[in-house]
Formats: C-alpha cells, sequence, structure tokens
C-alpha cells in the first residue's frame, strides 16, 4: 500500500514545528518496547542529539520521518544478533542527517546498491535466514525522496552497517 501512495504521489508531507530531540526520545523509548529489540534485551540501543535541547525544534514531517525510523530500525534490529544499535542525527548544511548505525551482519559490497530496491535483499537465496519481502528499504527511500531527501548505506560485512537519510530543514 505505501509502494503504491509513493509512486502515485499520494503521500505529501505535512510540515509542522515540533521538538526533534523529544521526538527521538520516544522513537527510542517505543523502539526499546517492540518484541523484535525485546528478545534481544543484551543489544545496547543508544540515541546521539545533533542539537541540544533548547536549539531542536524544527520544521519537518513528524510523521514521515517516524515511518521512516520504524523501517530503519526493524531492519536494523532484524540483522544486529550482537553489539549495539544506535540513532541520532546532525545538521548537515542546510539539511538534517539522521542515522541508523548497528554492529550487525553487514552488507556485501556489490548488495549495497540493490537494497534499496523493490523485493531485493542481500541474501536472496530460498534458504536464507531472515524474513522479509524486500520492502522496507524501498519504502523507506521513497518517503525520503518524497521530501526532498536522499538515502544511503555505508557497511562492512561482519561489521555493521549505518543507514543515513538527509532531509531538508524548512
Amino acid at each position: 500500500m505505501d509502494i503504491s501512495k509513493i509512486d502515485s504521489r499520494q503521500i505529501e508531507p505535512k510540515i509542522r514545528l515540533f521538538d526533534l530531540n523529544r521526538f527521538l526520545d520516544e522513537i527510542l523509548t517505543g523502539f526499546r518496547n517492540e518484541k523484535i529489540i525485546r528478545d534481544k534485551s543484551h543489544l545496547k540501543v543508544e540515541l546521539k542529539k545533533g542539537l541540544s535541547d533548547d536549539q531542536s525544534m524544527i520544521s519537518s514531517d513528524p510523521a514521515k520521518i517516524r515511518h521512516i525510523f520504524s523501517l530503519l530500525l526493524n531492519n536494523a534490529a532484524k540483522f544486529t544478533s550482537e553489539g549495539f544499535i544506535r540513532i541520532g542525527y546532525k545538521i548537515h548544511r542546510q539539511n538534517i542527517r539522521f542515522f541508523v548505525k548497528d554492529s550487525g551482519k553487514g552488507i556485501a559490497p556489490d548488495k549495497l546498491e540493490t537494497v534499496f530496491e523493490r523485493f531485493r535483499q542481500e541474501d536472496e537465496t530460498l534458504s536464507r535466514k531472515y524474513g522479509g519481502v524486500g520492502l522496507g528499504l524501498s519504502i523507506a527511500k521513497g518517503i525520503v525522496e518524497l521530501m526532498g531527501g536522499k538515502i544511503s548505506v555505508k557497511s562492512k560485512p561482519g561489521k555493521g552497517s549505518t543507514l543515513w537519510f538527509e532531509i531538508p530543514m524548512n
């Protein structure tokens, strides 16, 4: 359904002023309460803020940002069995660059570009260990692009991945 709405441009950003630091605290609290991460209570989950609390009022679409983070965090939790998941942001030029970094299994270099394609996954064998249909990251990419931004990934097999997305500060 999300893919259809993105393709037909039925999703538009709803820009409003909100407290980014408090918003990310809420996202992290919600993530810690989800079953996918509760079953991995040994993982360290951290938040890195790029602005002080008194500077963190921004204008953007919090619902879209929450959706993107949900997709990226669930992906990180799926592929991280030991270590950490870290989320955060920093100001980068006139944009906000958000990230989800993990110490998970990582992605092979020849698969980095395909992870954002629909129905594609790093492991595309029938006997793959991890579930899903390969839509989460393509949905995240579509939402980010609708917001005028871009998304990318850096990864090393066995060392983890960093997915980041950058959107304009309105």
